[in-house]
């Protein structure tokens, strides 16, 4: 990835040209640098906030579309190695049939962890109107809550890139040690039934 103050210099001399193709890569914080380069004067807010929602919404379908059509074959050539099986994959379907907003709501929000729900979205044959639905509207808040927080706080983007590198950090941790909790309960439950 580019250093920040490179970007800030692409953004500044591009706009939105710039914008568009970096929001389908990294949303935070180029999200949050079109909201400090909109409070400055040098970009639409509105502007920004539709180019890095669209950006945003245009990466996660990449990602629902590689789960919908690569997914089962990724889990049937590989999955042995991270312990997934097709029984795992249909309860997957299943738990996106019951919950598909929550999940994907909370995957999205949950800064790191939204291209592996988005992709087991996919996988899970989310219909994609209503995965697109849902992605919309957590998107839109997310979105619009890093435009704002730059709009105010932006010149401290430095400082918000490390912030959200230790969510990344705490949010993947977190699903680990959650996941292989369920593995070991799940497994310790097999043995004893």
């Amino acid at each position: 990835m580019l250093a920040l103050s490179t970007v800030l210099a692409l953004l500044l001399h591009h706009k939105y040209l710039v914008l568009f193709p970096i929001a389908l890569v990294e949303g935070p914080i180029i999200s949050i640098l079109g909201g400090f380069l909109a409070a400055s004067g040098f970009m639409n807010v509105y502007a920004v906030y539709a180019v890095v929602l669209a950006g945003d919404l245009i990466a996660d379908t990449i990602y629902y579309a590689l789960g919908r059509f690569g997914g089962r074959r990724l889990i049937s050539r590989y999955g042995h190695w991270l312990w997934i099986n097709e029984a795992q994959v249909q309860r997957l379907q299943t738990h996106f049939r019951k919950h598909t907003g929550k999940t994907l709501f909370a995957g999205k929000i949950a800064h790191g962890l939204g291209s592996v729900v988005l992709f087991t979205a996919g996988m899970g044959q989310v219909p994609y109107r209503k995965f697109i639905w849902w992605n919309f509207l957590s998107a839109a808040l997310k979105s619009l809550i890093l435009v704002v927080v730059g709009y105010y706080y932006g010149y401290a983007y430095q400082k918000i890139n490390d912030y959200l590198g230790y969510a990344t950090y705490f949010f993947i941790g977190g699903a680990v040690v959650l996941l292989s909790g369920y593995y070991f309960v799940t497994r310790a439950v097999r043995k004893t039934l």
